[in-house]
């Protein structure tokens, strides 16, 4: 065929628009329009067909608009057998282009909403560490924060105490096809007792040198609260941890635990503890880290979880409140 001018472009349009207008007055191009516009609809045209029959038509788009814009590309061949006009041609390489474009936006319809939801399944949970968790939670810790933590054997006579004093940070994402989880945080609530209280006021105790007889078990009110601890493995990690300690300290605090101690190691410990309303138990150190810093007010478990007929042994009881407040991570 001869190369086409832009005059003879012109006229191939106004063709194009005659037909179109001819197709309107038999009423066959509302017809088509409807149909389709119904069949793609994203109200109840979806829920009627479902996935399956939005596949079922990007496929028949792609087929057929491939199909087109392949009859277009040997046009001289069909011309010269068929005797088609050029306005045939140009409406099917038309519909060919547009019907690839509507089987383009049902994909993108079909699979956003699973991006989206796959974006979305990423979460962070707070998890008490169990006696098998212990030694992982030792190691992320020293890798993290260095050596400076109490050994592996005093962290499970602790445990062996009170169950409920080691937490772990885990960061839960759930695929379509797996899940994963991985550790990126940790913080410690130690229950202390009188004992351990009153050396934690001559600042001579520290999380490394606490031993079982300085911890609270369930079965009796704690004198106070020890944090320390607090590791996370990166900026966002940290802010989940520091958010769900304070969330931990506000429940504790329902509880009646309201004296609290600890030993900042770093000047970012020492900001956050002075944040958050804590000062010096020995009044000539100021501004400094590695002491002694509490927050006091009346302190105490009440009665609700000591024994009792009705409801049972303090420990389950302490640890069945722990077990609400805290959600076990899928395992």
């Amino acid at each position: 065929m001869d190369q086409w001018i832009p005059n003879e472009m012109v006229k191939v349009s106004a063709r194009a628009l005659n037909f179109y207008w001819a197709i309107r007055r038999v009423r066959v191009g509302p017809f088509i329009y409807g149909y389709v516009a119904s069949y793609i609809s994203l109200g109840s045209s979806f829920d009627e067909m479902g996935k399956q029959g939005l596949k079922n038509l990007a496929v028949w788009c792609v087929t057929l608009g491939a199909l087109m814009i392949t009859i277009c590309g040997v046009k001289d061949q069909f011309v010269t057998i068929l005797r088609l006009p050029p306005v045939v041609l140009t409406l099917i390489l038309i519909v060919g282009v547009l019907l690839i474009l509507v089987a383009t936006a049902i994909g993108i319809i079909l699979f956003l909403p699973l991006i989206i939801q796959h974006r979305s399944l990423r979460t962070f949970e707070p998890v008490m560490a169990e006696r098998g968790d212990l030694e992982t939670l030792h190691e992320f810790c020293e890798k993290y924060m260095g050596s400076h933590f109490a050994t592996l054997e005093s962290w499970r006579k602790r445990h062996e105490k009170n169950p409920g004093t080691f937490f772990m940070v885990k960061e839960f994402r759930k695929g379509r096809f797996k899940s994963q989880e991985k550790l990126v945080g940790a913080f410690t609530i130690i229950p202390v007792t009188e004992l351990a209280r009153e050396l934690l006021e001559r600042g001579d105790l520290s999380a490394v040198t606490f031993s079982p007889q300085h911890v609270a078990s369930p079965l009796e009110p704690a004198a106070a609260l020890y944090i320390s601890g607090l590791v996370g493995s990166n900026f966002k990690s940290r802010g989940f941890v520091l958010s769900y300690l304070v969330s931990r300290l506000r429940t504790e605090q329902g509880l009646g635990n309201h004296l609290l101690y600890t030993r900042p190691m770093t000047t970012d410990g020492l900001r956050l503890a002075k944040r958050y309303g804590f000062y010096p138990v020995n009044p000539t150190v100021t501004d400094q880290a590695n002491r002694i810093y509490k927050k006091d007010s009346p302190s105490g478990i009440p009665p609700s979880v000591l024994p009792s007929a009705k409801t049972g042994s303090a420990k389950a009881n302490r640890l069945r409140f722990l077990q609400k407040s805290f959600r076990a991570a899928p395992r």
